[in-house]
């Protein structure tokens, strides 16, 4: 019987646990939500036509998949989450269920204090990392800082391109003597000829994926991580093998620029001058120059006839 009793009072007590973690959980355990995150209120707070809207707590970087402690504020130890009217975070597109941004992949870096919108995050079933970010038809590339001029000061995204420089060293006899060659080193000889311009054009429009981390960084890595065309990545790595000087020409940061060059700019129209008396007076005025070809006006034959 005591063995009976012990059994039917953890039983009880199991049963209230229960309750009460669906009572203070509003029907679901530890305060989560299908429709999105229940942020805490006083009961002196009305949210009525409001909507509880997760917000980015710290900077996240790029390419970082979202999990749970991305999520949660450092001091309060709850989801960051700011109330907004419901109208105005439809019409902004902001995500307000959680578990539409856990697992998604950072399109991009992201500050604090910001709700997350779809155009923050990569497609569906992207994985984590920086080839999250590569275009179709490119390869992803890292290059040491130190094998090239110029990296330094770029951003995340910035386009540039880049030129190798080479100074061959003299070879011996063995280098040139038929007793020696191979097909390895007949290719190796091609190569060489190849560098025998004083610079050689590798990569055009190339784009910066991961800059280089600040110096007050956690991130001590001292490489970038580029984007570079599929037919491009081959020659960037038979210059790093071959000890080129790398140097980096940064492209314009202007809207249009980048993907495609900047159209010219529109020239003002030539002018010129004619005198004109007015009142026993000289007056210069300033006009449209008349074009030296005469314009023509078609004829009734269909041909073009001067006026």
């Amino acid at each position: 019987m005591s063995v009976l009793l012990m059994l039917l009072l953890i039983l009880v007590g199991a049963a209230g646990a229960v309750g009460t973690l669906l009572i203070v959980g509003e029907g679901t355990f530890f305060g989560g939500s299908k429709q999105g995150v229940q942020a805490k209120q006083r009961d002196d707070e009305d949210h009525t036509g409001q909507v509880a809207v997760p917000i980015c707590p710290r900077p996240i970087e790029a390419f970082v998949a979202i999990e749970t402690g991305h999520l949660v504020d450092a001091k309060t130890k709850e989801f960051a989450v700011r109330w907004v009217d419901q109208e105005k975070a439809k019409g902004n597109g902001f995500i307000t269920d959680i578990t539409a941004i856990r697992g998604r992949v950072l399109s991009k870096d992201k500050a604090p204090g910001y709700a997350f919108t779809e155009s923050d995050f990569a497609p569906k079933g992207t994985s984590a990392g920086p080839g999250a970010a590569l275009e179709k038809g490119t390869r992803g590339v890292w290059i040491n800082v130190e094998d090239a001029s110029g990296f330094e000061t770029l951003p995340r995204f910035a386009r540039f391109d880049l030129v190798a420089t080479i100074k061959l060293k003299s070879q011996g006899a063995s280098a040139t003597d038929p007793r020696f060659s191979s097909p390895d080193v007949k290719e190796s000889e091609a190569e060489k000829k190849a560098w025998s311009a004083s610079q050689r054009h590798l990569i055009t429009n190339g784009k910066i994926i991961v800059p280089l981390a600040p110096a007050n960084s956690n991130r001590k890595d001292k490489r970038v991580f580029v984007q570079v065309a599929a037919d491009e990545a081959e020659a960037l790595s038979n210059a790093l093998a071959q000890g080129a000087e790398l140097i980096v020409y940064a492209r314009s940061s202007q809207p249009g620029a980048g993907v495609e060059d900047l159209p010219e700019p529109e020239r003002p129209a030539e002018m010129d001058t004619i005198e004109v008396i007015q009142g026993g007076k000289s007056v210069t005025i300033p006009v449209p120059a008349r074009s030296a070809e005469p314009e023509a006006a078609p004829g009734t034959d269909g041909t073009q006839e001067p006026k």
